[in-house]
């Protein structure tokens, strides 16, 4: 499952680099991924909060069971495309 895990995120990161590539710059989803983020983080998560919180794309930071990378890491490389 580790590896499963893994995988999860590089696509991620692939996937980020792709649209990045295919917009010409990855700043304008550097910014909609700080303002879902955010949204996210309310003390009254919203509706739309609560689906992407179930979707586990935000939280806690990188772990080995994270399926998604962390948010933080991925706004830093959107801005370096």
């Amino acid at each position: 499952m580790l590896f499963v895990f893994a995988i999860s995120r590089h696509r991620e990161y692939v996937a980020d680099r792709t649209a990045a590539e295919t917009i010409g710059r990855g700043d304008p989803l550097a910014r909609a991924l700080e303002k879902i983020s955010a949204g996210a983080q309310r003390s009254e998560p919203t509706a739309e909060a609560k689906e992407v919180s179930a979707l586990c794309i935000f939280g806690g930071g990188m772990s080995l069971l994270s399926t998604h990378p962390d948010t933080e890491k991925r706004i830093e490389r959107l801005r370096s495309y």
